[in-house]
């Protein structure tokens, strides 16, 4: 199944571009899924899983829809992935509010983490079986290491394939499903994705879905509501039978 969405939905610059002007801001969100078969949640990261608001959007979504969430930073940038294993217990316990809506769990890292597959073995190590965890790295030096991916794939854990300025575009496989991020090419946030740059990335997807379980893809270039024009142009792409 390939999954599609973006890295939130509560923009209010998306009001008027994305959201009818007279659509009250409590109707958003179902708005937004009927679009759309996924969101990466990321108020996770700044405020920890909650259950009640994980619940309250579950109301919302179809069986088959999947929230990706974002770690809590204390995980990430407080303690970078050291000694933070009651941490990820605690964020767990909530996300489970999800029940079958839960789709991945996305460890976002700092710039400032180099490369260390000591550090990454020890998390690994400690994370509970039963759910996908997917990593972003964003230091280049964790992208030319055979260990990390050798790690991940041991552990069926996601590589995930950045399309952001200074990071590598590059698509490595590590598990039996693929976790894909669009930040902007050049610019952060900032950048519309032309026809030909989503039309190389649908091929490049279309290669490796009948391979995988599970693909999900997120746009994170929310100004201007940009994340929803190249997510709509993806799906066009990848279903379209004309």
């Amino acid at each position: 199944m390939i999954y599609i969405g973006t890295s939130g939905w509560f923009y209010r610059g998306w009001k008027g571009s994305y959201y009818p002007v007279e659509l009250p801001q409590n109707k958003w969100f179902s708005f937004y899924v009927k679009d759309f078969n996924t969101v990466e949640i990321n108020s996770t990261f700044y405020r920890g899983a909650k259950r009640s608001n994980l619940r309250k959007w579950k109301k919302e979504v179809p069986p088959d829809f999947l929230f990706a969430l974002k770690a809590f930073r204390i995980i990430t940038h407080i303690k970078k992935l050291k000694n933070a294993s009651e941490e990820v217990q605690s964020f767990i316990k909530e996300a489970q509010g999800l029940e079958e809506n839960l789709g991945p769990i996305l460890f976002q890292l700092p710039p400032s983490l180099k490369c260390s597959p000591e550090l990454l073995r020890d998390f690994l190590n400690h994370l509970p079986e039963g759910f996908r965890f997917a990593f972003e790295f964003r230091d280049p030096s964790w992208f030319d290491s055979r260990e990390v991916e050798d790690l991940l794939t041991q552990k069926n854990c996601a590589f995930v394939i950045v399309s952001a300025p200074k990071l590598p575009e590059t698509f490595k496989v590590t598990a039996d499903w693929l976790y894909i991020r669009f930040h902007g090419k050049t610019t952060w946030y900032n950048y519309l994705y032309s026809d030909k740059e989503m039309e190389f990335w649908a091929s490049r997807i279309k290669e490796v879905s009948a391979t995988l379980k599970d693909i999900f893809v997120y746009f994170n270039n929310d100004v201007k509501a940009y994340a929803v024009q190249n997510a709509k142009m993806l799906k066009n792409l990848l279903y379209s039978t004309g």
